[in-house]
């Protein structure tokens, strides 16, 4: 991990400018939450608080989605398509079920929106670039010629859903049987985009391998990616980078994200985002 992982401190907000993932727009993409919370999905997180033992997890995520599933139609009529696995699992992300995904934004500044919402905030960065060739790699094979970037998130997209449903059909009873599951992380946008992500320029980040750490899994994209070419090794030093403000610099953003109309206002449609934003416009006022 640590070939391709690295730490920077932020003293002051305005060193934020001199990042170079900032200042080349569009070259990374960015999670904000907490200094002290390691890279995890909500789905791990909840079940490791429920003391769920790790031969179900798979078998819990197929019970979750089937009833999902099963009564959604109750509550919205324009549902995705019943084998679109990732459209659903990003539709029960939306409404507060804990799915694999991990929510990230291209924006690093929306990114920031969320990291401060903690008093030990983080964003963590990880290449654009890297990560969709690296997941293509994963998903067709280290022969795969595919340059486009429409193509390589619709390769990972077929990717996704057809390994989600090969595991829910083999482990839906659950079992030991998890140790001899695909590794990696996939870079998806749901092909039927939720308003919420569209307002918050939002991607999903798939771990293949529910079972191991985030970054463990990040580790077979940095072996897949240097196995069949060197260029992304001599071009940047790590591709996954961890981003620490100081109390000071927090608190500076918050203004500063203010002024720029990143508010929970703007990123949360309705009344909901109204009153999200209320702490952060009023008390950072």
């Amino acid at each position: 991990m640590n070939l391709f992982y690295s730490e920077t401190q932020i003293a002051e907000w305005r060193e934020v400018f001199a990042l170079p993932e900032v200042q080349s727009n569009g070259t990374s993409v960015f999670r904000g939450q907490s200094a002290d919370w390691n890279l995890q999905p909500s789905l791990v997180r909840t079940l490791k608080d429920l003391e769920e033992p790790p031969e179900l997890w798979l078998s819990d995520e197929y019970l979750l989605l089937k009833e999902f599933k099963r009564r959604a139609h109750l509550y919205q009529q324009d549902l995705p398509r019943d084998d679109d696995i990732v459209s659903w699992l990003a539709l029960m992300q939306h409404h507060g079920t804990p799915t694999r995904l991990l929510d990230f934004s291209y924006s690093f500044f929306v990114a920031c929106y969320f990291a401060f919402a903690n008093s030990n905030a983080a964003v963590f960065s990880i290449s654009d670039g890297w990560l969709r060739s690296a997941g293509t790699q994963i998903a067709r094979g280290p022969k795969s010629e595919i340059r486009l970037r429409e193509e390589e998130l619709k390769t990972q997209y077929l990717h996704a859903n057809r390994f989600l449903a090969d595991v829910h059909l083999h482990h839906r009873g659950g079992g030991p049987g998890f140790d001899d599951l695909s590794k990696g992380v996939l870079m998806l946008e749901p092909e039927r985009q939720i308003e919420r992500l569209a307002i918050q320029q939002g991607l999903f980040l798939m771990p293949l391998n529910l079972h191991l750490p985030f970054l463990k899994n990040m580790d077979h994209n940095a072996a897949s990616i240097e196995s069949v070419s060197d260029d992304w090794k001599r071009s940047t030093k790590s591709y996954v980078k961890k981003i620490v403000f100081s109390k000071e610099a927090r608190m500076e953003g918050l203004c500063a994200l203010k002024n720029m109309n990143i508010t929970g206002e703007s990123l949360f449609p309705g009344i909901d985002g109204f009153a999200r934003s209320l702490v952060h416009t009023v008390l950072a006022s």
